[in-house]
């Protein structure tokens, strides 16, 4: 078992309102959605490996209204320059759900759904190969068996008799009518996804990262790109304030009883330049390097604690979309504290209004493997960062976990 975690380690180691006017404010934002509903998903980690033991990754996205279809997009990224590798529409009427697996096939790795909802994709559609191999940029080694995805609402509506066809003629005639306002995308998608190693019987699985009102204003078609903070009421620094962290902490494992850990930490709005493979981002937190600094202290269960602080250390920088971090071998068991190193941003909405968070635009998921794999979020907490509008100023309360406007069915 240590060897194939080891194997594992290695490899995923390198591997606005109609009419022009904007609404969003202080109050009328994107924000995390407590209860699991949204229009913007992020699956923080998939894995389609091959090798003795392949792993996968398995997802589900359903449509909890039982009056509106929905239109969503799904795209697959890379785990160092977010390089878009695949994406695709669903269409899903109400109370649907649409199912499908990145898997590694003979050809690499693969989506694969017999699920009508979306593109039948048998024997699999393979993923696109990776532009960032090390020889240009600043010569980061990019790879297509891991990464993350993205689900962004496009449009939704309440159809008389919403089949596929039906679903499909009235999301392409709604093209004319956009920019859409904030009724046209719903809060009502929820996710999940398991990963899995079948041929050791070992499966691991979580909700997506969910997020409420980032409401996507234009047609979205598979033939374009679609970025997170584009085309939207809610740019890339509302939704960074909506989920950013002052620090993390991990519990982990370190021994052969009770197993080994993989910490991973998701940048999805960071969204490098994979045409040129550099690490330069849209987003005014990032530094141009890409490289994310952190602090890091590791406690045990007698609160015995092993600092590394980042400087002079060279070891604390973060330069991936999804970064990994092998359990701490200082001692057997405990717990991790992470704190970024960047303690402010200064941002605006849409609208123009200045806004601040303190803290890092970050998912983190805990991966545990033991005799098989358990819960991929378990033994994680965080404090959220501070929103105000200004640098100091009085702190704009409860902006990660509600907005005055949120329309759910």
């Amino acid at each position: 078992m240590k060897r194939f975690i080891g194997a594992v380690t290695v490899v995923v180691a390198c591997l606005v309102i109609a009419g022009g006017a904007f609404a969003f404010n202080y109050t009328d934002h994107v924000s995390v959605a407590p209860n699991g509903k949204g229009d913007l998903l992020v699956f923080p980690v998939y894995m389609a490996m091959g090798g003795t033991n392949p792993i996968q990754t398995d997802f589900t996205i359903v449509n909890t209204s039982k009056t509106h279809s929905v239109v969503a997009k799904v795209v697959v990224r890379s785990f160092a320059y977010s390089q878009e590798l695949l994406d695709f529409l669903i269409y899903l009427s109400p109370t649907d759900m649409w199912v499908g697996t990145l898997a590694f096939g003979p050809k690499g790795p693969m989506m694969v759904s017999t699920d009508k909802s979306g593109p039948v994709l048998v024997p699999g559609k393979a993923l696109a190969a990776v532009t960032c191999t090390g020889t240009t940029g600043d010569r980061g080694v990019d790879s297509n068996q891991f990464g993350y995805v993205e689900v962004i609402e496009a449009w939704s509506a309440n159809l008389a008799s919403p089949t596929r066809a039906v679903i499909t003629n009235a999301y392409d005639a709604s093209a004319r009518f956009t920019p859409y306002g904030g009724a046209d995308t719903i809060d009502m998608l929820s996710g999940s996804y398991q990963i899995s190693v079948p041929t050791l019987g070992w499966v691991a699985a979580d909700r997506a990262f969910t997020m409420q009102s980032y409401d996507n204003t234009q047609y979205l078609s598979s033939t374009m790109e679609t970025r997170i903070g584009a085309k939207a009421r809610n740019n890339i620094q509302e939704v960074e304030a909506g989920f950013n962290k002052d620090f993390l902490a991990m519990t982990f494992n370190n021994n052969p009883t009770a197993g080994s850990s993989i910490h991973l930490f998701t940048f999805p709005t960071k969204l490098s330049n994979a045409v040129n493979c550099t690490r330069v981002s849209g987003s005014a937190y990032f530094p141009v390097d890409g490289l994310v600094n952190y602090d890091k202290i590791t406690y045990d269960n007698e609160e015995n604690a092993m600092s590394e602080p980042f400087s002079p250390s060279l070891t604390n920088k973060m330069p991936d979309e999804v970064m990994s971090l092998a359990g701490p071998t200082y001692f057997d068991f405990g717990w991790v504290l992470y704190e970024f190193t960047k303690k402010g941003t200064a941002a605006s909405t849409v609208s123009g209004l200045p806004l601040n968070y303190t803290g890092t635009p970050v998912i983190m998921t805990n991966l545990y493997f033991s005799s098989d794999f358990t819960a991929i979020s378990g033994g994680t907490a965080y404090a959220d960062g501070t929103v105000s509008s200004v640098p100091g100023g009085a702190a704009l309360p409860t902006y990660q976990y509600s907005s005055q406007f949120v329309t759910t069915q």
